[in-house]
């Protein structure tokens, strides 16, 4: 990451101790900018709410402890379709632990003004059930185009944030269908390929992504949904 100017980096079907591993490789040397990291879906079920949420937070620490202007937002996993109540309970336990431990970090982070931060990005109920794929776990090409959208929204948004030195503790990101729409025309625009419009970003982005993508038109590097 620290010699280019945004990337993204795909880890599909990979768990979360893949995606902890990779975002510590990728961020060395990098002393500001923004990194989104989504995942824990292939992993949930072995590791469980507690030790995903402990390898989370040990990388945030990790990161943010001599990198105050590189600002990290962890995506809530995903929901899945497909998945029985059982899987869906245990997810919103692990985004529900997720998200508190992010907020008191959060709070940690603001005691400093240098420090630009940490949040947690809600998905839940952002993603409607025909942008899936008949499996009930991809994104299909309508989906892609939505995460698209909304990673978009959140960068555009952090750098707002960030000119007006103000500080969020937790990014929801909104349901208005006409902003929304806004964020995919600024997609399609570039030919909906997400690493081409990162490149036009002022910011430097780094997404690392370890859940299961089969869309390569729009993540030719990475694949984050």
């Amino acid at each position: 990451m620290r010699d280019q100017k945004s990337v993204l980096v795909s880890l599909s079907g990979k768990g979360m101790e893949d995606v902890v591993k990779e975002v510590k490789e990728q961020v060395k040397g990098v002393q500001e900018g923004m990194v989104i990291m989504q995942g824990g879906g292939n992993s949930l079920r072995r590791l469980g709410p507690e030790q995903t949420v402990g390898k989370v937070m040990e990388c945030l620490k990790d990161i943010k402890k001599d990198r105050k202007k590189v600002r990290v937002a962890v995506v809530g996993i995903m929901r899945r379709p497909r998945e029985n109540a059982g899987y869906e309970e245990m997810r919103h336990d692990t985004n529900k632990r997720l998200q508190e431990e992010v907020v008191k970090m959060k709070a940690e982070c603001s005691k400093d003004p240098g420090d630009y931060g940490v949040s947690f990005i809600d998905l839940d109920g952002a993603l409607p059930q025909e942008v899936f794929e008949g499996d009930g776990v991809h994104l299909n090409g309508e989906g892609e185009k939505w995460m698209c959208g909304r990673m978009l929204e959140w960068i555009h948004a952090t750098e707002r944030l960030q000119v007006e030195g103000k500080k969020d503790d937790v990014v929801i990101l909104s349901e208005n269908h006409n902003e929304l729409q806004e964020m995919l025309n600024a997609v399609t625009e570039y030919g909906r390929d997400f690493n081409v419009r990162l490149s036009k970003e002022k910011s430097q982005v780094l997404v690392v992504n370890g859940d299961d993508s089969d869309d390569d038109r729009i993540w030719m590097v990475g694949g984050m949904k």
